[in-house]
């Protein structure tokens, strides 16, 4: 039942009571996930941040180990065989 088409006094419409109490505790719900949320995604960017030089460094050494062939021959060489 909506509260716009309610008609007389609308604290005794036990259903419209009822219906709001129930809206009312479903914003709250969601509020507590929303704040859930923003938790989580807190956490996840600080352990991401935590791991950015880890990463920097890792693709800093696989692009130094994929370019050493235009170095010398033997060092490719030698990479295929360990």
């Amino acid at each position: 039942m909506k509260l716009s088409t309610a008609e007389g006094d609308i604290t005794e419409n036990r259903a419209l009571i009822e219906g709001l109490e129930s809206a009312k505790q479903q914003s709250s719900d969601a509020s507590a996930r929303l704040e859930e949320g923003r938790q989580i995604t807190t956490s996840i960017n600080e352990t991401a941040e935590r791991y950015r030089t880890v990463a920097k460094r890792g693709a800093t050494i696989f692009f130094l180990m994929n370019s050493l062939h235009r170095i010398h021959t033997c060092v490719t060489c030698h990479i295929i065989d360990t």
